[in-house]
């Protein structure tokens, strides 16, 4: 910010000092103020001149503060593919790697953690790697060596795991939660999910006009000419595709309410935002006064409690850290979702692949269609009322109207053709 100094507010002054008194500068120039009407007046604006620039700076700290922590009311972490990725964050990770290729042990790693994934355009995926990681190594600790050998940084983006050149990760979190947001108020809280894969030497433009296409949902601006490997990033959000599609090219679609559009900008500096969090939805970490002031201090954050609330504001490894919970309590969130009833639902005419995938975010049920659900089958149409009824009576009767088998272990629901 640039610093004015005394002498040149001074000069301002009286320049604004003559011009209201109607005097001309060789008067201001000779000193002769005593014969200026009301000279207290003057004095006045003087202060006033002098508080306004020594305030200044505290106004525009306070913007930009605000503009860095933008509030959050539709949290994309909270979604269920988010929740579930979150949580693989935490489980064990056995590697034993010597010179093994970049893009083949993350392939390995996404596979057994049931996560999708995606290598930044500017990451070698060549790059040899050795490590070793044993019985007490969390994936968590196995992406952080994986970090150190590739000068790279490692996280999700919803349930895809991404790696990036350091720094551009956190931009990238914020830059889809608040898509995320923006979106999802303009659609009344509606997340629009659905497969997301390319073709082998797919191009960017290419993708980002296809995701255009597919929610129907225009994208002005073009990518610079690239192309992709084929891959798989599995069922995500709208936002979370076009974020992935731009991420290598340091620009970010913005979206416009008014038109329903996107239009291609540069990628902010910015990484903390802000969520306000029932105290149920987090780990038990929030109980632990101590270690929870610890955990803000390390992501360079805030958490404030506000009775059964928690003030979160920080970069999403902070969110994303407090909504963490041990393997022992998902297991017991998980067990209990069969005493778990649903109110009320009512459906009419919809395909049992939208009316499962709506019931699996609203409960956080993780949905696996076996190869042998034709395209037929997922789109049969059901039709039905309900009240006080369990998560498993639910999945009983879209059996019974489609002919499909499910099976339930936990929160994962699987579908098969009989």
């Amino acid at each position: 910010m640039r610093c004015v100094s005394l002498a040149k507010l001074f000069d301002v002054w009286r320049q604004y000092f003559c011009n209201s008194t109607r005097v001309s500068m060789d008067t201001c120039e000779s000193g002769e103020l005593a014969s200026l009407p009301d000279p207290k007046i003057n004095m006045r604006v003087l202060a006033l001149t002098l508080a306004a620039v020594m305030l200044a700076p505290n106004a525009m700290l306070a913007v930009q503060a605000n503009n860095q922590n933008p509030e959050v009311q539709y949290n994309l972490l909270d979604i269920p593919s988010s929740r579930k990725a979150i949580q693989e964050l935490n489980g064990p990770a056995r590697v034993l790697w010597e010179n093994k290729p970049l893009r083949e042990g993350l392939q390995e790693l996404s596979s057994s953690h049931r996560l999708a994934l995606w290598i930044d355009r500017r990451i070698d995926p060549n790059t040899p790697l050795t490590l070793q990681a044993g019985r007490s190594a969390t994936l968590t600790s196995v992406l952080k060596q994986i970090e150190d050998q590739t000068n790279s940084e490692m996280g999700l983006l919803e349930g895809v795991l991404y790696i990036g050149p350091e720094g551009i990760l956190p931009r990238l979190q914020r830059a889809q939660i608040l898509l995320h947001d923006q979106v999802s108020s303009a659609n009344n809280g509606r997340v629009d999910q659905s497969l997301f894969s390319w073709e082998e030497l797919s191009t960017p433009s290419g993708l980002l006009q296809a995701v255009a296409e597919k929610f129907d949902t225009p994208v002005q601006g073009e990518l610079p000419h690239d192309l992709l490997h084929a891959g798989n990033a599995g069922s995500c959000s709208m936002t979370t595709q076009l974020i992935l599609i731009c991420s290598g090219f340091d620009v970010i679609p913005k979206f416009s309410s008014a038109s329903s559009s996107f239009t291609l900008v540069p990628l902010q500096i910015g990484t903390s935002w802000s969520c306000t969090y029932q105290r149920e939805q987090l780990g038990p970490i929030v109980e632990r006064s101590s270690a929870l002031s610890k955990l803000a201090r390390t992501h360079r954050g805030k958490v404030r409690r506000n009775g059964q609330l928690l003030e979160v504001h920080g970069p999403s490894a902070l969110h994303q850290a407090l909504l963490s919970k041990p393997v022992q309590q998902v297991a017991a969130d998980a067990s209990s979702l069969s005493q778990k009833t649903v109110k009320s639902l009512e459906v009419r005419g919809k395909s049992a692949e939208d009316v499962l995938k709506n019931l699996a975010l609203s409960t956080g049920i993780n949905l696996k269609w076996e190869a042998s659900v034709s395209a037929e089958q997922r789109a049969t149409t059901v039709g039905f009322k309900i009240e006080n009824v369990s998560i498993d009576d639910i999945l009983e009767l879209i059996g019974e109207k489609t002919g499909l088998k499910m099976s339930r272990t936990g929160f994962d629901v699987t579908i098969t053709s009989p």
